[in-house]
């Protein structure tokens, strides 16, 4: 089983499984659906294989209506809360197969920013690609904006990309959103990774 294979099972245990467009916890909340995968506007949408209820493809306009509906939903709330009878929804096996496509495509932007990606534990693999599941690979600093995402993590990554690797470093500083309770056992389970990997590199 590869690191990717071991993500693609993770994903669900914390993002759930969701076949229906709901919004997330994000301030402002963003278009959600399947386990965490993140729709960011209604063309982004419409390239998803949405089904009405009946079972047949759902059309463009059936899709903006769908979306147009969700999005003028108050954020934060349960998913369940943006369920509807008459919504549409996806086939489990094109969820299964929307998240392992978005983990196959962290593989090469994460190989750019940790070079030694590929000696690391596979548990330290597992826990990097879940924080760039979720955070997103983002963009280095410039003289005009802050690094985002993953690039934002300047003592993780330093860390990552010390030699030999830092791990049990890297388990201190690869917390997200310490203050929100949804994160509590998603950082305890990163951090054991990295603990892990410090134990198997020895």
């Amino acid at each position: 089983m590869t690191y990717i294979d071991a993500e693609c099972i993770q994903i669900p245990v914390w993002e759930g499984n969701e076949n229906f467009l709901y919004l997330d916890s994000d301030d402002p909340p963003n278009a959600t659906t399947g386990q965490g995968h993140l729709v960011a506007n209604l063309h982004n949408s419409q390239q998803l294989p949405w089904y009405m209820p009946d079972g047949t493809p759902a059309t463009s306009d059936q899709i903006a209506d769908d979306w147009q509906r969700v999005k003028a939903m108050p954020g934060d709330r349960d998913a369940q809360f943006y369920k509807s009878l008459t919504g549409l929804h996806l086939l489990q096996f094109d969820i299964d197969a929307l998240t392992c496509t978005s983990v196959q495509a962290l593989d090469e932007p994460l190989h750019v920013l940790y070079p030694a990606f590929d000696s690391f534990p596979q548990c330290a693999q597992v826990g990097i690609a879940d924080m760039a599941y979720g955070l997103g690979i983002g963009e280095p600093a410039t003289a005009k904006r802050p690094a985002t995402g993953l690039h934002s993590y300047r003592a993780f990554n330093a860390a990552a990309n010390s030699t030999p690797p830092n791990f049990l470093r890297m388990a201190q500083e690869c917390h997200r959103d310490r203050n929100h309770p949804a994160f509590s056992k998603r950082n305890s389970w990163t951090v054991a990774q990295f603990i892990q990997a410090s134990k198997e590199a020895v």
